[in-house]
């Protein structure tokens, strides 16, 4: 599945994937981690690599909405004392622990770009959203729909490109499935 997704995108202009790193999906149990089959990061880092495209490793350890659960792994919320995506030290614990291994992983296979890798970008702890796209304190702004789509391509034309996040390149929602792919395969 990945290789033909990641060469459309790559024909589709992309230069860079961003890809998560789903904590509950690699640890289900506390130290307990699954990196096999379609959990194999290093693999699709690779596969990334081989098409001659950048990546950007979204470690997490939250990312928000797109996943069960924040994409934290159920399990935490039975450690005494944790509180989620603050300065709480059993979550802090936990979290450089994964971060540390996925961080370790990358490294150990040369996949960053100072190693001659494809990753440009490892982020942890996004997703701290305040008052996103606008002004604190200040009234929401609101724009049609036509006003937006105008001016993206006006954005778009002047740039002689988009260099924007094509977010979820290959497919839809994760209503009742991981994404639904919109791509012929």
């Amino acid at each position: 599945m990945w290789p033909s997704l990641i060469a459309k995108a790559k024909e589709g202009g992309l230069d860079a994937i961003e890809t998560y790193v789903f904590w509950n999906a690699h640890e289900p149990q506390p130290g307990h981690y699954d990196f096999s089959g379609r959990h194999d990061i290093v693999s699709f880092i690779k596969e990334v690599h081989a098409q001659g495209l950048y990546a950007c490793l979204r470690i997490g350890p939250f990312i928000q909405s797109e996943w069960s659960y924040g994409g934290l792994p159920f399990w935490l919320h039975d450690i005494p004392g944790i509180v989620f995506r603050s300065d709480n030290e059993p979550f802090k614990v936990y979290m450089q622990n994964f971060t540390a291994k996925i961080v370790s992983m990358m490294k150990s296979e040369n996949l960053y770009a100072s190693q001659g890798g494809p990753i440009i970008l490892s982020q942890v702890q996004f997703a701290m959203k305040l008052c996103e796209y606008q002004v604190y304190g200040e009234d929401a702004p609101v724009r049609s729909a036509e006003d937006i789509a105008f001016h993206v391509t006006l954005f778009i034309a002047a740039k002689k490109g988009s260099f924007v996040n094509y977010y979820m390149y290959h497919g839809g929602t994760k209503f009742r499935k991981d994404s639904i792919c919109i791509c012929n395969n």
